[in-house]
């Protein structure tokens, strides 16, 4: 159906378990499942890769008009890009395509490659569930530079650095980044350079910045729980967070080496630091959980 598509055509996928890797291959068409808001139908629309290549695959030249909708997306396996690769080794680019309302579960990136679950995706990636995806750098997400909104990036494991996202420029908006593990840094984020914006950073561990580890910010208004062993570790560079609290993480809230830079300010901040309107306090939290 893809390569029978033309530019503004729309391919509705019924349920069901589709085992092969498909390549969008720069058309600007929507391809989605048929009823994307629904999760059970998410659920029951699978496209597995078999473990022979990215899941799915994109040119790196389509724009925002190019959607992906409402699909499990599982077991892909590359050197980049197991579940979506959003660049074609041919060019340069990066794809701007729209990812939404997706399960992308159980990819993995082999060898010394990156990006477990997505690579190099430039577009919106909106209301999507990136877990259990592994790697050695970027299990969750490598070099991403879009907008990253109300996902829930969880469980996903890398081998090095950045189990939830690596190296990503992408604004990261009211997102949930938890459970996700890294062996050297970075449990939840590892050198990103994206705002995040009224996101939860929680439970998340790795030997360096179980939370966060060396990425440049800012966070705003942002909850940083519950991480191992620090919540924010910088070691190079600078990171700016204003509006945050950052608490009950395991042994340091606030970690600082190597001639770096943290600017914390009407923050919240279990110790307390050094800066303007920040407290030390008990947030109070409700028992439906944080703000997310």
């Amino acid at each position: 159906a893809i390569t029978a598509a033309v530019a503004g055509d729309a391919v509705i996928v019924c349920p069901g378990t589709y085992v092969e890797n498909i390549n969008f291959g720069g058309k600007r068409i929507i391809v989605r499942s048929t009823a994307p808001e629904d999760p059970a139908v998410v659920a029951a629309t699978i496209i597995d890769g078999g473990a022979a290549g990215a899941t799915v695959t994109f040119s790196g030249g389509e724009g925002p008009d190019t959607q992906l909708s409402g699909f499990t997306i599982t077991n892909g396996s590359a050197a980049n890009g197991g579940g979506i690769r959003g660049r074609n080794t041919t060019y340069d680019y990066r794809t701007s395509a729209t990812i939404s309302q997706c399960v992308i579960t159980g990819n993995q990136a082999t060898g010394t490659g990156t990006g477990g679950g997505l690579w190099r995706c430039a577009g919106l990636i909106s209301k999507c569930t990136i877990q259990n995806n592994t790697a050695p750098d970027g299990a969750g997400l490598h070099d991403c530079t879009g907008t990253i909104s109300d996902c829930t990036i969880a469980g996903n494991s890398a081998s090095y650095r950045g189990g939830g996202l690596y190296a990503c420029s992408a604004e990261l908006r009211q997102c949930v980044v938890t459970q996700n593990v890294a062996v050297s840094g970075g449990g939840g984020l590892a050198q990103c350079s994206g705002r995040m914006l009224d996101s939860l950073i929680t439970g998340n561990l790795s030997a360096s910045g179980g939370g966060l580890y060396n990425c440049a910010g800012p966070a705003i208004n942002c909850n940083v729980l519950g991480n191992t062993p620090s919540g924010v570790s910088v070691s190079t560079g600078s990171m700016s967070l204003q509006n945050c609290i950052i608490r009950e993480n395991r042994t340091d809230q606030i970690m600082v080496s190597g001639g770096a830079t943290a600017s914390i300010a009407y923050s919240n901040v279990a110790g307390g630091w050094a800066g303007q309107g920040n407290l030390d306090a008990d947030p109070q939290f409700a028992m439906s959980g944080m703000m997310l």
